[in-house]
């Protein structure tokens, strides 16, 4: 009967020990949160609408004089542009511009995402602030239902080279007609 309890508190403490220690999920649990960044204390995320967010930022000299952004046209459907700051750019905001607009995604060229990772990062402190999420060829992916992080590098130096926040790029694609 000794030997039970003994295997018994053995068996207990072996498991506060396991279910103590840090999960290695393939993605540590993403936020809503992880898909918002600051700028120039304006807060950007989807649910933010891009005339706010220009009524706030402005839209400068460059976006203007590019025919206000443009970047495609196809359906109808008007896919739009913008760098903040003109000069030096942190972040390039993609939008679509139809019946409604909205934000398709976020390229955050020198700005940090909302757990400090930022371009020139090494991969390894990506996965200790997201986790492992899905390695592709050269890039990693998290994704919570539609909206996806997605972390390019380069595989020589294991650096962060680019930050992409898609917001919506599926949907912006059916929409222009892009496969």
């Amino acid at each position: 009967m000794k030997g039970v309890i003994n295997i018994i508190k053995f068996l207990i403490i072996l498991l506060i020990i396991v279910t103590s220690l840090p999960q290695n999920d393939s993605s540590l649990s993403l936020q809503k949160n992880d898909f918002s960044f600051v700028y120039n204390n304006v807060t950007i995320n989807d649910s933010i609408p891009i005339e706010y967010i220009t009524d706030q930022l402005g839209l400068g000299d460059r976006y203007i004089g590019n025919n206000y952004g443009l970047i495609s046209q196809n359906n109808g459907v008007n896919r739009r542009g913008i760098y903040y700051p003109e000069q030096e750019p942190q972040i390039f905001l993609v939008y679509i511009d139809y019946n409604t607009t909205y934000l398709v995604f976020a390229d955050l060229i020198n700005l940090s995402t909302s757990r400090g990772i930022h371009v020139g990062d090494s991969v390894n402190k990506l996965e200790q602030k997201y986790g492992k999420g899905t390695i592709n060829e050269n890039y990693y992916e998290y994704q919570l239902n539609q909206k996806r992080l997605l972390f390019y590098f380069d595989n020589k130096t294991n650096k962060i080279t680019r930050i992409l926040i898609d917001y919506n790029m599926e949907k912006a694609n059916i929409e222009q007609g892009i496969e």
